[in-house]
């Protein structure tokens, strides 16, 4: 039987240590959203009935919430009340850009982690992918193909491909990792390479035979020829990467 906020939060209260009270408040509500016990989209009860389930004041679940809040687990709304929001690729987001900034990573690292999720998502799409997500694939590349695109629409062809590849795995976990490196990856490549519309246009197009082959690999069900090609594609790419940074914009 499915839980209700009324069910997880009952009358026999929750017991506390003396200390950082706010912080209990947070880990016990956070370890019932990750477990399930609190569902997205549930409604909290009033922040006075969670005070007098873990028995402390109205304020200190007040800072419980607003911490839960800054990490998109819950979200406070005027004259509604506070629901649980959490959205695990904000989460993946969240904790990828802490390392990112904290560790100063630079491109090459955002690749080399990439290429994992890349060939780990065709490795497995082979065999899951069904024969319109293959299509979906074909028609992301396709993409590539009309020549009067922006930088920022070709970035934005690129992000599309790039998401459906990996979605064709049915991995969630690779899934949600993937939507923050293909950000940072087409971000860093950019900044690095500071290339104009027409740049941009040309290392697009220049991939399209690589691109092509992973597809048509992944349509036969050829698991030899899909690892093949997408370690092509992905070894071209970074060969493009580099042979056009500092490319005048």
């Amino acid at each position: 039987m499915a839980t209700t906020p009324s069910t997880v939060f009952g009358s026999d209260g929750f017991r506390r240590a003396r200390s950082g009270a706010a912080d209990q408040v947070a880990d016990d509500l956070r370890a019932k959203i990750y477990s399930g016990e609190l569902e997205k989209g549930a409604r909290l009860p009033s922040e006075r009935e969670l005070a007098k389930y873990y028995g402390v004041s109205a304020p200190t679940v007040s800072e419980a919430i607003r911490a839960l809040s800054a990490t998109k687990l819950l979200q406070a709304r005027h004259g509604s009340g506070t629901y649980v929001t959490a959205e695990s690729s904000e989460l993946v987001d969240q904790a990828f850009q802490a390392v990112v900034e904290l560790e100063s990573v630079d491109l090459e690292s955002v690749l080399d982690v990439s290429d994992l999720v890349y060939e780990k998502a065709v490795g497995l799409g082979v065999t899951r992918a069904s024969d319109d997500e293959v299509q979906e694939l074909r028609d992301a590349t396709a993409g590539f193909d009309e020549r009067a695109h922006s930088a920022d629409e070709y970035a934005a062809v690129l992000a599309r491909y790039l998401t459906v590849l990996v979605q064709i795995s049915h991995n969630s976990l690779l899934v949600a990792m993937s939507r923050f490196l293909i950000r940072k990856h087409i971000a860093l490549a950019r900044e690095s390479a500071v290339i104009s519309s027409q740049t941009w246009a040309q290392v697009a197009l220049s991939l399209n035979g690589e691109r092509a082959a992973v597809v048509d690999a992944v349509a036969r069900r050829d698991q030899a020829a899909a690892d093949a090609a997408i370690r092509t594609f992905l070894l071209r790419g970074r060969e493009v990467i580099r042979a056009n940074r500092g490319a005048a914009g």
